[in-house]
């Protein structure tokens, strides 16, 4: 994803502006790589970090499992990160996964945040409100929404009414990413 990331700010079209909007798996990526100072990827520094960045129903802290999430979540994450969830080991390592254990090393650099989910989300909403708490402890501009009364998950609710603003949420986020051109 660095690697895409520093592709698209070398494209002249872009004019070096990267934002980064994911949901469900994309929204964690999103987050991760928003927040993730390591240089492992030659070129990659905190000038490559997006102007903004937002998640819909994004997975922020893998080892969270209050409220329980569906067991589906649960075996993807212990296969996408190739541990076991029921041992220590396997909680260590998802945590150090988690672009919620990033939020630490946070910097005035890090990019405004727009967090997303639904009520019923089959990604707790929890995730989203623990990942604002933290990001707003670092002091980062960052607002969450979870829209009640639905469990649309990510993008499908990309052309609902956000209940708290009532505006639809992709023009909302298309105005929020505009404000950080």
């Amino acid at each position: 994803m660095k690697q895409q990331i520093l592709a698209a700010r070398a494209d002249s079209h872009c004019n070096q502006t990267i934002f980064l909007v994911g949901g469900s798996a994309g929204g964690t990526h999103a987050l991760w790589a928003a927040l993730d100072p390591n240089a492992t990827v030659p070129g990659w520094s905190s000038a490559a970090f997006p102007k903004a960045v937002v998640g819909l129903s994004g997975v922020y802290d893998l080892t969270l499992r209050e409220p329980p999430p569906l067991q589906r979540i649960i075996d993807d994450i212990d296969n996408y990160t190739n541990t076991i969830e029921n041992n220590f080991i396997g909680w260590e390592l998802q945590y150090s996964a988690s672009p919620i254990s990033y939020v630490y090393m946070a910097t005035n650099q890090t990019a405004p945040a727009r967090l997303y989910a639904t009520e019923s989300d089959p990604v707790p909403h929890q995730q989203a409100e623990n990942m604002m708490s933290a990001l707003q402890d670092k002091g980062v501009d960052v607002i969450e929404y979870t829209i009640n009364n639905s469990s649309l998950h990510a993008f499908d609710y990309w052309h609902t009414i956000n209940n708290h603003t009532g505006m639809c949420v992709s023009r909302e986020i298309i105005a929020f990413l505009n404000a950080h051109r």
